[in-house]
């Protein structure tokens, strides 16, 4: 896929990590059009990005919202998740999004032949808590052991997307680290084992690692 001309679809596009995601993106020369919910904090949000990202408000959840999203695009960055600490509170909701929702991108994929390149984010959650690790975790090494609903449905739409034989990039990722901390941040850090070791990206870094993942092929 040609940058000066490639069209990337981001879903989630407006959360926190999302906006730096769709950011680096565009400064690299990608097309970007971001699938979000119509929230007034995400409108906020995207008045961030330059003006030539398009915005398309719509639900993951909802499939025929999905394939209006995804139409005329070369390539699918799939973000929209629902994190902890809500994820604990609304496990329905966090199957919903997190599974259904990847099952309809998966869909809408196959629906369109199949070679639209995916690429998900993961979460090294799926590893479950590591409190007497030695050495970082590793994909190679490591056995997946989630624990609490998020890790679960994480690894559900992994498999979900390795079934569906599609073109794909599965990024497990770490912990974003963030400048500014939110209420949400706090409690997601209180579910971590005391003893835990945690590994942390900047922020900037982990949006490099979206766009340098392999969707030219």
């Amino acid at each position: 896929m040609n940058r000066s001309n490639g069209r990337i679809l981001i879903t989630g596009g407006a959360g926190r990590l999302g906006i730096t995601v769709c950011r680096t993106f565009v400064e690299n020369g990608y097309r970007v059009r971001v699938f979000d919910l119509n929230t007034a904090r995400n409108r906020k949000a995207v008045k961030e990005l330059p003006k030539e990202v398009e915005i398309f408000w719509g639900d993951v959840t909802q499939k025929e919202s999905v394939r209006v999203a995804m139409e005329y695009v070369d390539a699918v960055v799939h973000m929209a998740a629902v994190l902890p600490p809500l994820a604990y509170q609304n496990p329905e909701l966090t199957h919903q999004v997190n599974v259904e929702g990847t099952g309809n991108v998966i869909d809408v994929i196959k629906k369109k032949g199949g070679n639209l390149p995916l690429v998900f984010t993961s979460s090294a959650a799926v590893f479950g808590p590591s409190p007497d690790a030695t050495e970082p975790i590793s994909v190679e090494k490591n056995t997946p052991n989630p624990g609490g609903v998020y890790a679960e449905t994480k690894l559900q739409a992994e498999s979900l997307i390795r079934e569906a034989g599609i073109d794909c990039v599965i990024l497990r990722l770490t912990v974003t680290m963030y400048l500014i901390f939110a209420v949400s941040d706090m409690k997601r850090m209180l579910t971590v084992p005391l003893k835990n070791r945690i590994e942390f990206c900047h922020l900037d870094d982990t949006a490099l690692v979206l766009e340098a993942a392999d969707i030219e092929n």
